[in-house]
């Protein structure tokens, strides 16, 4: 499960599944330089698809309107592009 959710929601998990199935519950944070350069370079190279989490694009020139946009709670991620 990827630990950042938005908007930010309990989520249900049966004690008695956990220690049935042996499933380990683990959060995670501070990726590695590494691990971000992987990141960056999957989503370059179209291997993973960021469109179900872009809320918004905007041109630079649109950058108030975006920085605008970005603090609305209903938006994940707005992109600029340059």
């Amino acid at each position: 499960m990827y630990s950042s959710q938005h908007p930010d929601k309990a989520i249900e998990v049966s004690p008695n599944w956990l220690h049935n199935s042996e499933a380990i519950l683990t959060g995670a944070v501070s990726p590695s330089i590494g691990s971000f350069d992987k990141a960056v370079n999957l989503i370059n190279k179209g291997i993973v698809d960021t469109s179900p989490f872009v809320s918004a694009v905007f041109d630079f020139h649109d950058s108030q309107k975006a920085f605008e946009e970005s603090l609305q709670k209903e938006n994940f991620r707005v992109v600029v592009k340059f």
